[in-house]
């Protein structure tokens, strides 16, 4: 009996983290540094213009992207927390979502500063929460004697 117990248990996180991989999958929109690379990729912008200081340029692409890290992450630990069984809501939650990306398109909105540097990078009209070689860089301080 203790032996059913232990393979049903084992059994259960077979499955977690699948949604996990579905949503870290795919081209990951952060790693582009510069407006050139970002072009290269992506082509024509479907909309440009100036906000805030900011030279931006956005995307409406169909390709899959993966999701902010930040998202992929709660999902694998939210189905280690509950033994898998999320993975019952998040992997369906998860292939919708992909597969409304590849019939309606995402959005994506690259922000520049003036010597042509990516800033910013929105998905969907949200900043991504893993865009850290962005930040900008900290004026540097004389050594304290």
């Amino acid at each position: 009996m203790r032996l059913a117990f232990l393979l049903l248990a084992a059994g259960a996180l077979l499955p977690a983290g699948c949604s996990c991989l579905v949503a870290s999958a795919g081209k990951e929109p952060v790693a582009f540094t510069t407006r050139e690379q970002v072009r290269a990729e992506f082509g024509r912008p479907t909309a440009t213009g100036e906000e805030a200081g900011r030279f931006y340029e956005e995307y409406v692409t169909r390709r899959k992207l993966a999701e902010p890290l930040l998202l992929a992450n709660g999902m694998l630990m939210a189905s280690y927390c509950t033994f898998g069984l999320a993975e019952a809501a998040l992997f369906p939650l998860t292939i919708y979502e992909t597969g409304r990306g590849f019939v309606v398109g995402r959005r994506l909105r690259y922000e520049y500063d003036e010597s042509g540097k990516v800033r910013a990078v929105k998905l969907d009209g949200g900043t991504l929460l893993h865009a850290a070689p962005f930040a900008e860089p900290a004026p540097s301080q004389p050594p304290v004697p």
